[in-house]
């Protein structure tokens, strides 16, 4: 007896829902237009196989070049790496002395190519 009640009830409120056209689009349409929309015009990402290419130079491990996603390339001392960042043969530079301080080099990016910006 109750289930009869709660169907007939669920019966009159589609009826309802459904025979004014204006409350369907803004309660099911113009959501999901405004979520395809906003999808659309925010969901442009840029590329994310963009290869960085890292110098690295000091005291290091094998295994550490091997760990990095990037592409290494190995310099011998700093100013070879210093060179090599100015001539823009790679990305970014990674020092490390002999008590295990990191120091990273990078040039300053133009602020106006956000391809450059990471």
């Amino acid at each position: 007896m109750k289930n009869k009640r709660m169907f007939s009830l669920m019966g009159i409120f589609y009826k309802e829902t459904f025979r004014n056209g204006i409350e369907v689009f803004f309660t099911l349409l113009l959501p999901v237009l405004l979520m395809l929309l906003f999808g659309f015009i925010f969901g442009t990402e840029t590329d994310p196989s963009v290869d960085y290419k890292l110098g690295i130079a000091g005291n290091f491990e094998v295994g550490i070049v091997e760990a990095l996603p990037y592409q290494v390339l190995i310099f011998e001392d700093k100013n070879s790496l210093s060179q090599a960042l100015e001539s823009d043969q790679i990305d970014m530079g990674i020092i490390i002395v002999e008590n295990n301080q990191i120091t990273f080099v990078q040039k300053e990016t133009d602020i106006n190519n956000q391809s450059n910006i990471f």
